[in-house]
């Protein structure tokens, strides 16, 4: 992850139209992107049942200490290759996004996803995405937190930073911040 990769996924979180021009499928979720070397590294997508892609991982390097054949990551993602990425900046207007490094990128969005009786389906990426935007939530937790499903929905259960008093407003003020990037 370089700082212009990390550039260019601020720029994914801003602008829709960027986003989908370089995630055609994209479910809402914004990936984390890292450059590979294509002769260190061979890079597969295997496609699952629910159509999702997961990163299946090779090391070419003969001398490694330790031989990754066929390693699955278990993190849903997919390559995108320079040209692709180039494409999309030079279409939206990005030029000035170009990363110098002309190597190809795994998209990865992550593991563990939950799927709500509702239909809603969150990954944890993008819940502590959502927390740490928000300032006076980021200071007051420690970044662990559990999804599961209740009866009434879906349950996020955050932990606070040692010390920190919850509060009804707190809570309210979280509830409002996922429930408005949910939606």
């Amino acid at each position: 992850e370089t700082k212009e990769l990390i550039r260019i996924r601020r720029l994914l979180s801003k602008d829709k139209a960027f986003k989908d021009k370089l995630f055609p499928k994209n479910n809402g979720d914004l990936p984390s992107l890292f450059h590979y070397n294509p002769l260190r590294i061979y890079v597969e997508e295997v496609t699952k049942e629910d159509g999702y892609k997961q990163i299946v991982l090779t090391n070419l390097e003969k001398d490694s200490l330790t031989p990754l054949i066929r390693y699955n990551i278990k993190d849903e993602g997919e390559k995108v290759s320079f040209e692709a990425l180039a494409s999309a900046l030079n279409s939206c207007g990005y030029e000035d996004y170009m990363p110098r490094l002309r190597l190809p990128i795994i998209a990865v969005w992550g593991r563990d996803k939950i799927t709500t009786s509702q239909g809603l389906t969150l990954r944890p990426e993008f819940v502590k995405e959502v927390l740490y935007q928000d300032n006076s939530i980021a200071c007051c937790i420690t970044g662990n937190f559990k999804l599961s499903e209740s009866k009434a929905g879906l349950r996020i259960e955050i932990q606070s930073k040692e010390g920190m008093e919850r509060s009804e407003d707190f809570e309210t003020r979280i509830r409002e911040v996922i429930t408005k990037n949910i939606s």
